[in-house]
């Protein structure tokens, strides 16, 4: 069985090409509430970027229960799991390897 990550898979196959760019500063810009785990991710491809929000999400105060929050609660729980997939999956060594910045 193998398991895809759009995230993971975008910053590792990402991540090979921008090697090859030699850019100087790169900037990940991605949504307020996906940027965290984003960033982990590039990270461990050896992508130093400067994270850069996109927008912000925010619950909004209600005395009763609004299906914006639910939704904003699921998204929290979704990237707060994919960083604890994460934790794991290196703890197992089931993640590709680390690349340290700029190695090839």
């Amino acid at each position: 069985m193998r398991l895809t990550f759009i995230t993971w898979q975008n910053a590792q196959l990402t991540s090979g090409l921008l090697k090859n760019l030699d850019a100087g500063e790169m900037v990940l810009v991605s949504s307020g509430f996906h940027l965290q785990r984003g960033a982990l991710y590039f990270a461990h491809f050896g992508v130093q970027a400067k994270p850069v929000s996109a927008d912000h999400v925010a619950a909004m105060p209600s005395l009763l229960p609004l299906a914006y929050n639910l939704a904003v609660t699921d998204l929290a729980l979704h990237e707060y799991a994919g960083m604890v997939r994460y934790d794991i999956f290196n703890a197992l060594g089931w993640n590709a390897a680390r690349t340290a910045p700029g190695q090839a």
